[in-house]
């Protein structure tokens, strides 16, 4: 079965002990029948949060394939590597497309961010009419809007009551 094995060399390793410490892990896959299809350099990265007091690290991403029996003694192992801050495997399934990475992603996004303007530009707002008709006879003009003469009768009638006169 494929699996895939990230994991995270702290950054107080330089750069030329790395390819040492990626041999000593293959070594171990090696020893427990793990055959390596790929090698990827993820390079160095600062890490999202700090892992034992490491903000940096190197990445690295190895394609093995093994049987699910010898998985658990690999994780076993590794664990056991004070040269790893952290690692992780995941099945993998080579027939599916590659996430796509950076410029990729962000094309991805500027295509949907375009198409939802030009849906929402298409759009045109609802209109409101209540269609109810005030005392006066005239229409509102929208939900909870009185027109404008309206306004002015209903006011004329307040100011004209007999009760502010006293």
């Amino acid at each position: 079965m494929n699996y895939e094995l990230v994991y995270i060399v702290p950054f107080k390793y330089t750069e030329a002990e790395v390819p040492k410490i990626r041999e000593k892990i293959i070594a171990t896959l090696k020893k427990n029948n793990a055959n390596i299809i790929r090698e990827e350099d993820g390079g160095k990265r600062k890490i999202a949060y700090p892992i034992k007091q490491n903000r940096h690290g190197y990445f690295i991403i190895l394609e093995i394939k093994i049987d699910p029996e010898n998985l658990q003694k690999i994780n076993q192992e590794l664990l056991t590597f004070p040269e790893i801050l952290r690692h992780q495997i995941v099945k993998f399934n080579p027939n599916k497309t590659k996430a796509p990475k950076g410029k990729e992603i962000e094309e991805i996004t500027k295509e949907k961010i375009t198409k939802e303007k030009d849906a929402l530009s298409l759009e045109k707002p609802p209109v409101k009419t209540s269609g109810i008709r005030t005392e006066t006879g005239r229409k509102k003009t929208g939900e909870g809007k009185i027109a404008l003469e309206d306004l002015d009768i209903k006011l004329d009638e307040i100011l004209s009551d007999k009760d502010l006169e006293t």
